[in-house]
């Protein structure tokens, strides 16, 4: 009998460890969506429908120079050249044959938030953002060209912050892959 309640209470106690650990591992996988990213992290943003959103934390480590959040345009190496040309196109303004540039098709809100402990004031930003910046930035790999429009390039002091950027307009012109990129500006001047 004894024996039988030893076990009954070992059994609860073995199940207890299992269910904690169970959640506890859910909790994990849960906030794996709070992770925080370092400078030059990207994310698919795609933008074609309309109403996408992307809400993520990075971390700014110095205050010696500005970070960036770019919006960016994919161009593969083995599209044909009308598709790399529509692309370019799209990422300058140009390509009307009346020599006026066309409306950018890219209409943005990024919001940008300290998360946690600061050291200077809280940071708030609410930013709408259409047209084309006149920051322009590009990067080439084997297989690739990215080409960047800058959407919100400051100094912040370090810390975490929370961004989220909603996609205000449908952009089915937009055919080719868009991602969003946040970087330190690590230029050579």
């Amino acid at each position: 009998m004894q024996m039988r309640k030893a076990l009954k209470k070992l059994g609860a106690a073995l199940a207890a460890v299992f269910t904690a650990g169970a959640l506890s591992g859910c909790a994990k996988r849960e906030g794996a969506q709070g992770q925080v990213h370092d400078s030059r992290y990207s994310l698919a943003f795609p933008l074609r429908q309309g109403g996408e959103q992307i809400d993520f934390l990075v971390r700014v480590k110095d205050l010696e120079r500005a970070y960036q959040f770019n919006l960016i345009f994919v161009e593969r190496d083995e599209w044909p050249d009308d598709k790399k040309e529509h692309l370019r196109q799209m990422y300058r303004g140009q390509g009307m044959d009346d020599g006026e540039s066309p409306p950018s098709p890219v209409r943005l809100r990024i919001r940008i938030d300290s998360a946690g402990r600061h050291k200077g004031r809280p940071v708030h930003i609410d930013k709408l953002f259409s047209g084309r910046s006149p920051f322009y930035g590009q990067r080439m790999t084997d297989n690739e060209i990215w080409r960047a429009q800058n959407i919100h390039a400051a100094k912040f002091e370090p810390g975490i912050y929370r961004v989220r950027v909603d996609n205000l307009a449908p952009a089915p012109q937009l055919d080719f892959e868009t991602r969003f990129l946040f970087e330190r500006d690590d230029r050579v001047y």
